[in-house]
């Protein structure tokens, strides 16, 4: 299992449905802390399945719904969203961590990283005096780059693209994982201290 924080393991699901239009879907788990509840709740009880097909984690749904269910079956199908405090209530329940399958992950991950790339894709300029940057090495380039063999539709820097090509050939390419563009996020830093521990 890796553990994550919420807003990791959100931006993870809405990752997965968005680049597969909803076709594939992963699943997570919230844990909330001891005293988000009256009485006292063993980690089954207070621990609760969520998948990634939840209008709350789905761009072109009009809804925040997230509805789950506990590990130990106490709780079905109860939308979680009204109750967390993370959905900006202030006496709702805590988040004490956050959970995915290492195969779920993995999913999450390469459409994270697919979406991230597709959204600093950049357009094939007018004019090639224009200075752009490489989303695999960050560096600055003019003129006409190299279309990614490894990111659908990625734009990168002529050296980026010989790079790519002669890796390809020795059979040992560069991850999407090690791209400017992911190291430079946030989120993904986040993420990745987490699956770390």
């Amino acid at each position: 299992m890796v553990r994550l924080n919420y807003q990791a393991m959100k931006a993870l699901f809405a990752a997965v449905e968005s680049v597969t239009q909803e076709t594939v879907h992963v699943e997570g788990q919230i844990c909330f802390t001891e005293d988000s509840f009256d009485k006292t709740r063993d980690l089954a009880a207070r621990t609760y399945v969520v998948t990634s097909n939840n209008a709350g984690y789905q761009a072109n749904k009009n809804g925040s719904g997230v509805y789950g269910s506990s590990l130990d079956q106490s709780d079905l199908n109860i939308r979680l969203d009204l109750l967390m405090s993370d959905s900006g209530k202030t006496s709702g329940w805590e988040i004490e961590s956050c959970y995915m399958r290492e195969e779920d992950y993995a999913i999450a991950f390469e459409a994270y990283a697919q979406e991230s790339l597709n959204s600093t894709r950049l357009e094939i300029m007018d004019s090639q005096d224009e200075k752009r940057i490489c989303p695999r090495c960050g560096g600055k380039f003019t003129g006409h780059g190299a279309v990614s063999r490894h990111a659908e539709n990625a734009v990168i820097c002529p050296d980026c693209g010989t790079e790519e090509a002669l890796l390809d050939l020795i059979g040992k390419p560069k991850k999407a994982s090690h791209w400017w563009v992911l190291r430079t996020s946030n989120l993904m830093d986040a993420v990745i201290a987490r699956k770390s521990r």
